[in-house]
């Protein structure tokens, strides 16, 4: 079912998402529990009658789009995220959620960067919103967009995807993939301490410590199989898989992922989703050099690359030792995100990045959006300094309209910043 999604950038209170089901398709169960006691996965929200059909209203806040943010990630940030991602589509039936009802595209999946957990849009209805294949094409997207510096643990989720896990499988490969490095961790502390030949009384120490992981390690199994009794973690009718057609969605119900097929080494994807063949020959810890996983390069815009050729950009104009011109070179359709480096990653995040020690600058701290129209846009990644358009403050997460000529200040100490078109 495709209901409206539609937009309201209010320059006071802030961006709203609003959709409208009619009252005979709404799941009443699910927007009562949600609405007296809504989960933090879901961006929050007020519903009221209109002329025979629901409006709900979503808040946008200080939520923003997780798109502006793929890119490198710590390994403790990876996790999180996948974890946040997948797991409301397993808990969501403590809720009466169904999960064929979230929207599961990146543009309308929003990103708490404090929290570093996912928000999702929920639309309360009986008819289905997403499908199998809406799923499998957002996750496959995800994983070819974000990267981490743990090879290792990467190489695992793109298996994961490849082969078409469950969000229960592959939430238990990363979890336990965590579990195993703690052990390891504390195994080798154990070691060099055993080998210093200390006191007995460290001795007694490290004995409660490896009690304590083992009980540490217990329990996150146990979370999941409690998960096990609902339909993401059902036994999948192996022989609809063999023969499945490609690009064909599930026949019926909502079974997230197809499943893995044990009596074959080789799955069929869809055409839009093409995915190339395990190497099972694959060293340990280095990813596959298929096409298919081949992440993009980032942009090379630094604080001393010229505007020569360039049409749109931003002119200094503040009274700090900062870039003179930022080039925004993107496509109808692209995003330019601007932050500052941050070298505990030590990779490039965002298209353009002050220096590290830049101040008032945030990590990610702000985007512009080229429409199909030629019409630039910026918004406030929730700074902690904010982004101001003509001395006025914009409200964090809500697009303004970008006018040759305006003033744009980064934060508030001197990167002030003229938007140029020529």
């Amino acid at each position: 079912m495709n209901y409206e999604i539609t937009i309201n950038n209010d320059a006071m209170s802030g961006a709203y998402l609003y959709i409208r089901v009619p009252e005979n398709e709404v799941n009443f169960c699910a927007l009562n529990t949600i609405g007296s006691n809504c989960p933090d996965f879901i961006l929050p929200f007020s519903y009221k009658n209109i002329d025979g059909e629901v409006e709900i209203a979503y808040k946008v806040g200080t939520f923003s789009k997780l798109i502006y943010f793929l890119g490198s990630f710590s390994t403790e940030e990876y996790i999180r995220l996948w974890t946040s991602l997948l797991e409301p589509l397993v808990d969501c039936y403590d809720w009466f959620m169904s999960p064929n009802s979230f929207v599961m595209n990146l543009d309308n999946i929003y990103y708490d960067k404090h929290k570093k957990t996912v928000k999702y849009l929920y639309i309360p209805s009986t008819n289905e919103y997403s499908s199998h294949k809406t799923l499998t094409g957002m996750v496959a997207e995800l994983s070819r967009k974000i990267t981490v510096s743990d090879a290792y643990l990467e190489n695992k989720v793109l298996r994961a995807v490849m082969i078409g896990s469950s969000p229960v499988d592959i939430i238990a490969e990363i979890k336990n993939y965590s579990i195993n490095n703690l052990v390891s961790t504390i195994q080798t502390v154990s070691d060099n301490v055993s080998a210093s030949n200390v006191s007995s009384s460290v001795s007694g120490t490290e004995e409660a410590v490896q009690t304590d992981v083992a009980v540490t390690v217990s329990q996150p199994n146990n979370t999941i199989t409690d998960n096990s009794q609902n339909d993401f973690n059902a036994t999948y009718d192996t022989d609809y898989i063999d023969n499945m057609q490609v690009g064909e969605d599930e026949p019926t119900g909502f079974r997230m992922f197809s499943g893995r097929n044990k009596k074959k080494s080789k799955m069929q994807h869809s055409d839009e989703h093409e995915i190339a063949p395990i190497d099972n020959n694959l060293p340990t810890g280095k990813l596959s050099k298929s096409r298919s996983v081949k992440k993009a390069k980032p942009a090379v815009i630094t604080q001393s690359t010229p505007i020569v050729g360039s049409s749109v950009y931003l002119k200094y104009v503040g009274n700090a030792n900062l870039p003179e011109a930022i080039r925004v070179d993107i496509n109808p359709g692209d995003i330019f995100t601007i932050g500052r480096f941050d070298s505990a990653i030590g990779k490039k995040q965002s298209n353009f990045e002050f220096d590290r020690k830049t101040k008032a600058i945030s990590r990610k701290h702000a985007v512009i959006e080229r429409g199909d129209s030629n019409i630039y846009k910026i918004a406030d990644l929730s700074s902690s300094a904010g982004t101001f358009l003509d001395t006025q403050k914009l409200p964090p997460n809500t697009p303004h309209e970008l006018v040759a000529g305006m003033r744009i200040s980064f934060g508030n100490l001197g990167a002030d910043y003229v938007w140029e078109v020529r």
